[in-house]
């Protein structure tokens, strides 16, 4: 038994979103819904499941091609159309018990193997439902590192891979050794991508030498005042000379002396003079002369460094240029600090430090730092190569991070589908026992089948149906097939002479009895094994017929021990015989319905009985959907004139109907065409054709409203369209509801 079908991407179902219905285990399934709403693919996708069109549809379980039998215009066409005869069907006919046991038993014994085929396969479903679900959970947990990198520098990594399948299945083929982290990978996209192209400077080693004046003889000596000074002796041996020059200063002539604050007189002055002669200013501004030039190259290395060519953002590394550069910098000026001592304190000794490690190592950085701008300028010029790398090492890095989660989750996926192969080796052994009981139907039934019985029954039900001018015969004693015969024994050509409702009815009668038959002495019938369907089997024929169809299917097919049927129907009468010949109120036991509605696309949807509508009611509903869903358009004249043909009819206003109609053809010239379609009727003459494409809704309505207002039932048309009613006149509501009552009821 089908438990569901699924239909996608073919005819007017949609490539997107599958229409799914469930049989819930029902053996009658009756469809309803509009012309050209998408029942026939239904039938079509039965009878041909393995069609390539169908790929995309499924049935849940699947069921053999065998089992099923589809009736619609592709069983009338392939049986009946441009052929002078049709095959015969075989049917038990004569009564053998020895033979009947043997069939009875192995239908049993097939009966009890379809149902262990039927636990194999839906294990089978249980297992691939397993298995999609193990895979669906490994596609969230993968798809979780999409998410965590998609808005990062590492995005462009992503490209052609945002589907959760796709992504899957680049992370399982993405095998690959790499010693990056994404950490890297997003530094490294970041430069990238963050300079745009441009290319890094290159860095200048500093060049300077200022080893000459660290090492200048002139820090080493002890430079003192003049020994022709009759001081000199006490200045060298106080060693207090720079303090006496500093106070030197300060000796005025006629003033107290500065250290002692006693009155000098000419004679010591002089002598203190005398002590700093042209020697030892020469010293001194020798000294100068050094500490400028100190300071010159100290002015020059700070200018260098603090320009923006040696400024580095966080993502480069300096290899520790900043502190290697303030060290240097602080010891060249701790060196001029040293340098102004001695230029104070000539006497004193001072040692400057050697700078030139420091400076070898503030280059030593500097080349280091090069060494990776070189890197990166060398990465922009080839960016796009490098732009791939980091995507391969991406994808390597996130397939070896989900290793293991892939490996356990195939680990499941290969269990599971062990034990799918040894369900399909029951299986296989099963189609071996199946075979075998088919077999012994086969030989069985072929000593009691003939054709002779089947056309007995279809000359019977023709001729209780009414159709007493044409039968159906043997073609020769030799073969077995069937041709149709006028009663009379005139014409030849008799299947083209009938008309499309005879062509119709004989076409159903003939499926009815292959249904219960087969076309074929190598087939075994087992009716509760065979799935029957259905499609529209009173299209072409007069409502005198409907009951007549409804009935024979409810008896012949409904009723009969069939595994599940499947009847499709745009006829609601046909469609409520149905249920009423089962029950007069709700769903029957063992049944289901649906209707199948199309706007954009097909959809099939449950339908309760208290929901049905009649013929009438339909044909305003289709009004009103026209109002808020263009695609039923096409639609709206043939509704009108069904609604205006029932009603009018009905309260015997035809003629009042007829006056309005043309008096709005006269006054409303471009509705004239409308009018006059919809005062023709539906079979007036031959030729009914009318072209109402890019109608405007709104206005036919507002047309098709005038035409109740011009009869004066607009109370009428308020009420059908759920619409608030005016002051309506009291002999038209008394008609209008007396006509509503009757027609719902």
């Amino acid at each position: 038994m089908i438990d569901s079908i699924t239909l996608k991407g073919v005819a007017s179902y949609s490539a997107d979103t599958p229409a799914t219905f469930q049989t819930n285990g029902k053996k009658v399934n009756l469809f309803y819904g509009l012309n050209g709403s998408g029942k026939s693919t239904l039938g079509k996708f039965l009878q041909s499941i393995d069609d390539e069109k169908y790929t995309n549809c499924l049935m849940v379980p699947l069921q053999q091609q065998e089992d099923i039998l589809v009736y619609n215009q592709d069983f009338i066409r392939n049986n009946f159309y441009e052929i002078p005869d049709f095959q015969g069907v075989f049917t038990l006919s004569e009564t053998n018990h020895a033979v009947e046991l043997a069939i009875e038993q192995a239908t049993t014994e097939l009966t009890n193997i379809e149902k262990e085929e039927e636990s194999i396969q839906k294990k089978i479903t249980s297992k691939r439902r397993d298995i999609a679900i193990e895979e669906e959970s490994l596609k969230e947990s993968i798809w979780k590192s999409k998410i965590k990198y998609e808005r990062t520098e590492l995005n462009f990594c992503l490209d052609g891979f945002k589907r959760k399948d796709t992504f899957l299945q680049k992370v399982k083929l993405s095998k690959g050794d790499t010693t990056a982290t994404f950490d890297s990978l997003i530094a490294e996209a970041k430069e990238l991508s963050g300079q745009d192209g441009v290319l890094k400077p290159s860095l200048p080693q500093i060049t300077f030498d200022v080893s000459e004046l660290e090492a200048s003889p002139i820090l080493s000596e002890i430079i003192v005042g003049s020994k022709d000074s009759y001081l000199s002796s006490l200045i060298e041996k106080m060693n207090n000379s720079d303090w006496v020059k500093t106070g030197l200063s300060y000796l005025k002539q006629d003033e107290p002396c500065p250290f002692c604050q006693q009155d000098l007189n000419t004679s010591i002055i002089e002598a203190i003079e005398q002590l700093f002669d042209d020697t030892y200013q020469s010293k001194q501004d020798e000294i100068k002369i050094l500490y400028e030039r100190y300071q010159a190259v100290i002015n020059k290395i700070e200018s260098t460094l603090s320009t923006s060519i040696y400024t580095f953002d966080n993502e480069l590394n300096d290899y520790g240029f900043e502190s290697k550069k303030d060290l240097l910098i602080s010891t060249l000026k701790s060196n001029l600090k040293q340098l102004e001592d001695k230029h104070i304190n000539l006497s004193k000794v001072v040692k400057l430090t050697d700078t030139s490690p420091y400076s070898e190592d503030v280059n030593l950085a500097l080349s280091m730092i090069q060494a990776d701008i070189d890197i990166f300028n060398k990465k922009i010029t080839n960016k796009k190569s490098h732009l791939n790398r980091i995507t391969n090492c991406f994808w390597s890095i996130l397939s070896a991070q989900s290793h293991a989660l892939i490996s356990a989750a195939e680990s499941k996926v290969n269990d599971i589908n062990l034990q799918i192969d040894a369900l399909r080796e029951q299986l296989k052994i099963n189609k071996e026992s199946e075979a075998e009981q088919k077999s012994v139907i086969i030989e069985n039934r072929k000593k009691i089948t003939n054709i002779d019985l089947s056309i007995s029954k279809i000359n019977q039900q023709l001729s209780d149906l009414g159709l007493l001018g044409f039968q159906i015969e043997k073609t020769s004693d030799d073969e077995q097939r069937y041709r149709i015969i006028r009663t009379d024994g005139k014409g030849e050509d008799v299947y083209n002479s009938l008309s499309e409702g005879e062509k119709t009815l004989i076409s159903f009668l003939y499926f009815l009895e292959c249904s219960t038959g087969t076309v074929t002495e190598e087939s075994a019938v087992v009716l509760n094994r065979r799935i029957i369907v259905i499609d529209d089997p009173i299209s072409s024929l007069s409502h005198n017929y409907v009951y007549d169809i409804a009935s024979l299917i409810h008896h012949k097919v409904l009723q009969a021990e069939f595994k599940q049927v499947f009847v499709l129907t745009h006829n609601l009468f046909f469609f409520h015989e149905l249920l009423m010949l089962k029950s007069p109120r709700g769903c029957p036991s063992g049944y289901k319905l649906y209707r199948v509605t199309k706007s954009k696309f097909s959809q099939i949807k449950d339908l309760k009985r208290d929901e049905l509508q009649n013929d009438y009611q339909m044909y305003w509903q289709i009004i009103i959907d026209c109002k808020s869903n263009p695609d039923y358009a096409h639609m709206l004249p043939n509704a009108m004139r069904n609604i205006l043909e029932h009603y009018f009819n009905f309260i015997h206003k035809k003629e009042a109907l007829k006056q309005a109609l043309e008096t709005l053809g006269e006054s409303e010239s471009e509705f004239k065409p409308l009018f006059r379609y919809i005062n023709r009727g539906s079979h007036s003459d031959s030729i009914n054709l009318i072209d109402f494409e890019g109608i405007d809704i709104d206005k036919y309505i507002s047309k098709f409203q005038q035409v109740f207002e011009a009869t004066g039932f607009e109370d009428h048309y308020y009420n059908m369209m759920g619409l608030e009613k005016p002051i309506i006149p009291a002999i038209s509501e008394v008609v209008s509801k007396d006509f509503e009552a009757k027609l719902i009821k």
